[in-house]
């Protein structure tokens, strides 16, 4: 149950985040998103960060 949780909570941040990332006028991006790879690309600039560094624990 907590990882099916967890993961749910992992997906909305992200979908939040993408949402975020490409609405008009976010300064996350810079000019108009020209289809999915400009979505995929803004979104692993966000988490890539994380996901390549090991989190200090």
């Amino acid at each position: 149950m907590g990882d099916a949780c967890d993961n749910a909570a992992a997906v909305t941040v992200m979908g939040l985040h993408t949402n975020e990332a490409i609405a008009k006028g976010s300064p996350l991006r810079v000019g108009p998103v020209g289809g999915l790879e400009d979505v995929e690309m803004v979104t692993f600039e966000w988490r890539a960060p994380t996901v390549l560094e090991p989190s200090a624990r």
